[in-house]
């Protein structure tokens, strides 16, 4: 790793939107490294559509800004009452991609006061197909003006290419993988009382995520119409949003297969639900990424993801270790899951090929390539001056 060699630490700003699960463990990685200070940043602690839970103590310095919003046809906006924790001293700051007021004020800031800019995206082509010229054209302005640009992957770093010249950087999305592969432990005689306490049967194959359009739940339950398979299968749904009454009712029609809806479940609950998966579908119409993915890799379930999804270009090498179907195609989800429903000796390989990948998406090589970003891009804008 680059690592900083300087005799006063580094300090680094980090701007993100909300305080998400996922990244929390990199965070408190980051925080552990010897040699900087980071300080982080969210301008709200989390969205109203999330149910999120948190401990006290989360291992790193951070704050939530005193903001207040304002519902627009665009989005929300965030404006920010308190412009003090902007005027720390720092080396370097890492701003999120999001088009909101309060990046748009750290990056305005940095740049008169000279600070190195790191700007942090996800976004790709895709993302940004049916976003409105001037959003997109600004959004390019960001990038051009930061000093570089650090991506979690293909998809975003094609999108980047296509807007800047800057130094790109990879830092892979990851999870704590450590938390999901207790997925792996939990005993078949628990995987049994579960399937019996949810009503399941046969193949479990399930979906985790928000019950909202872009995720593509009605995709997958329209698809499970049109599977033919001698195997028995039931349906395991793990996430909460506002189309849930809807796939509700949509499924108590259905007398085809079991399911069950088990709602908003804890981050740190979810290995006992992934157990009990034999087959995770992952439909999304748009994910700039899909956490999903490294989760259930993490959990040692076969996944099947559409191209709506970043991590299907980085974490799914198809027919070896996943499935990928063209988004919003019933008919080829359908085919894929009647391919995994077929034999669980292709399952198992898949899981044996996924763990392959997985091994570059660990929370200490996600640490490791967030500093190696920080350092280059600090070194360079100090070497200019």
């Amino acid at each position: 790793m680059d690592t900083y060699d300087q005799k006063q630490p580094l300090r680094v700003l980090v701007l993100h939107n909300t305080l998400s699960p996922y990244r929390i463990v990199l965070f408190k990685a980051l925080a552990e490294s010897e040699k900087y200070i980071f300080k982080f940043l969210f301008y709200v602690k989390q969205h109203n559509d999330h149910k999120w839970e948190f401990p006290e103590n989360l291992g790193f310095d951070y704050s939530i800004m005193d903001t207040f919003d304002i519902k627009t046809p665009g989005g929300t906006l965030y404006f920010i009452k308190d412009l003090s924790l902007f005027r720390g001293t720092y080396d370097l700051v890492v701003i999120s991609d999001h088009i909101n007021i309060p990046e748009t004020l750290l990056q305005i800031y940095a740049k008169i006061k000279g600070i190195p800019i790191l700007r942090w995206t996800e976004a790709t082509k895709l993302m940004l197909k049916n976003v409105g010229r001037i959003k997109r054209g600004f959004k390019a302005l960001l990038n051009k003006t930061s000093d570089a640009m650090l991506v979690p992957g293909a998809e975003s770093r094609e999108y980047v290419q296509s807007t800047t010249k800057k130094p790109i950087y990879t830092c892979n999305n990851v999870v704590d993988n450590e938390l999901f592969a207790q997925a792996r432990n939990v005993s078949r005689d628990v995987v049994i009382r579960k399937k019996e306490q949810f009503g399941l049967q046969g193949v479990v194959i399930s979906f985790f995520g928000q019950f909202v359009k872009r995720k593509g739940v009605e995709i997958l339950i329209k698809a499970l119409d049109f599977v033919q398979s001698q195997e028995e299968f039931s349906l395991l749904l793990v996430g909460d949003g506002i189309l849930k009454n809807k796939i509700f009712a949509e499924l108590n029609r259905n007398k085809r297969y079991k399911f069950f809806m088990a709602g908003y479940v804890d981050q740190n609950m979810l290995p006992t639900y992934y157990a009990i998966s034999d087959i995770v579908v992952l439909p999304s119409y748009l994910d700039v990424w899909g956490m999903v993915v490294n989760e259930s890799i993490a959990a040692g379930v076969p996944v099947i993801c559409s191209d709506g999804a970043g991590a299907s270009r980085d974490l799914i090498h198809p027919g070896e270790s996943g499935l990928i179907f063209p988004k919003e195609d019933v008919g080829a989800l359908a085919s894929a899951i009647e391919t995994m429903l077929s034999s669980v000796e292709l399952r198992r390989n898949m899981v044996v090929k996924a763990d392959k990948i997985l091994e570059n998406y660990t929370v200490e090589k996600a640490k490791d390539q967030f500093l190696k970003a920080i350092n280059s891009t600090y070194r360079t804008i100090k070497a200019q001056k």
